[in-house]
């Protein structure tokens, strides 16, 4: 399906990292009983955005000519990219683990912060970055709107953003019927329906539920928009004790690259 192309939202001022509860505000119900009477937030979607450390720079720069030399060299795997390149394989960062240990750890790190803000209670998680890919896309190039099947959590990391809104990103309310109220004015005002525009900055990861439906508008400047799109397998294992974080290799057997 075609993405309708509206103009992406101003760049949120954002402290670092930050968990977004989008479309509704209150933390999971999970099976408590329900008050009569009172009013209970439901189905929220954590989103975490963690912003580029002092030091990114050095790190984009590095990845961005890797990724445009891979780019004019090797095969296009384009799956929801139109009009740009998206690299082979399934798991990039874990092509050349020496050069792209410092993107991966980012990575790795945007994935903790938002399973710590996000998992209430304590326990044991199992983590691996089970694919991930490059995107290069030139001017009026754009991403369809998809998903990640398959996977549990879902993110990017941002190499090149040149021009004001080049690395917008639209996340799509996944309840479908949102929008439906006869009044619009009232379902504007509850979040229903209303699709959130985020416009992100060169080093800035962000990390999503791989099931948040999400596409990416065009950009329209002269220079190419780059980034790594990832996906993760996350193992939960509730307990009493602070939640730890740990990563498994990669590199080991599963994961894909698979997009609706």
């Amino acid at each position: 399906m075609r993405p309708l192309l509206v103009p992406v939202a101003p760049h949120l001022q954002l402290c670092l990292p930050l968990t977004l509860l989008l479309l509704c505000t209150g933390a999971s119900a999970g099976k408590r009983s329900l008050d009569d009477g009172s009013l209970h937030q439901l189905w929220s979607t954590p989103v975490t955005l963690v912003e580029a450390s002092g030091d990114a720079q050095e790190l984009t720069t590095k990845l961005k000519e890797k990724l445009l030399e891979m780019a004019s060299t090797l095969p296009d795997d384009s799956k929801s990219n139109v009009g740009g390149w998206q690299s082979t394989g399934t798991n990039l960062l874990h092509s050349e683990p020496k050069f792209f240990s410092a993107a991966l750890k980012l990575c790795q790190d945007a994935i903790t912060s938002h399973l710590k803000q996000s998992i209430s209670g304590g326990g044991q998680v199992v983590a691996k970055v089970a694919a991930s890919w490059a995107n290069v896309n030139p001017g009026g190039a754009y991403n369809r709107m998809h998903t990640h099947p398959q996977s549990d959590l879902s993110g990017v990391l941002y190499v090149s953003c040149p021009g004001d809104a080049a690395c917008g990103i639209e996340l799509v309310d996944p309840r479908p019927m949102a929008s439906a109220q006869r009044s619009e004015s009232l379902h504007q005002s509850l979040d229903f329906g209303v699709d959130k525009g985020l416009r992100m900055k060169e080093g800035d990861v962000i990390v999503f539920p791989s099931w948040l439906s999400h596409w990416v508008p065009p950009h329209w400047d002269e220079l190419e928009r780059i980034s790594i799109a990832f996906n993760a397998e996350i193992d939960f294992r509730p307990g009493d004790e602070p939640l730890q974080v740990r990563f498994r290799d990669g590199r080991e057997s599963g994961g894909s690259k698979a997009e609706l």
